[in-house]
């Protein structure tokens, strides 16, 4: 049997699921969004994490991004999986890849904790963008002399007409 949650919680939870369609988990911690099928994340010293939205927003871009303030303060961005992003080998320092098994405590809404959105999800644009699209705006915004050796090439996409 499991604990009745508070209040606060299921509101997060409900609100989460039906707003933005994201399969979301009640845990005693809080609403927590499992990474993987289809679902990843990028963590991002906080310090470059401005630098890195305005790169996204840019490029027409959007996308949620967690702020954790635990320890050295970070902000995750999130991001669909795509076939060009494998793993932590093509992340800049400091940068961690976040996949399965990554469960992410997501802010309750309204209710102040050590979570809170750094950019918060847009119920008018419920997908998230490609990571190599997110990665690229990383890459873009951490100073060249930390930049890895390779870049991230995005494959081309097919493109079909309609009509």
């Amino acid at each position: 049997m499991q604990p009745e949650q508070s209040p606060a919680v299921e509101r997060a939870a409900a609100w989460y699921r039906e707003v933005h369609f994201w399969p979301v988990l009640v845990t005693r911690d809080g609403v927590c969004l499992p990474l993987g099928r289809g679902v990843v994340a990028f963590d991002v010293p906080a310090d470059r994490a401005t630098r890195v939205q305005e790169v996204l927003e840019g490029n027409d871009i959007v996308t949620a991004a967690l702020l954790v303030e635990e320890g050295e303060p970070r902000v995750q961005f999130l991001a669909e999986a795509d076939d060009a992003v494998f793993g932590q080998f093509q992340m800049p320092p400091d940068v961690r890849y976040l996949s399965v098994p990554v469960v992410l405590r997501l802010p309750l809404v309204n209710v102040v904790s050590d979570r809170s959105w750094f950019r918060a999800p847009d119920a008018g644009r419920r997908w998230f963008p490609r990571a190599a699209a997110v990665l690229q705006a990383i890459v873009a915004a951490t100073p060249r002399a930390l930049r890895g050796r390779g870049e991230v090439r995005l494959p081309k996409r097919e493109r079909v007409l309609i009509g």
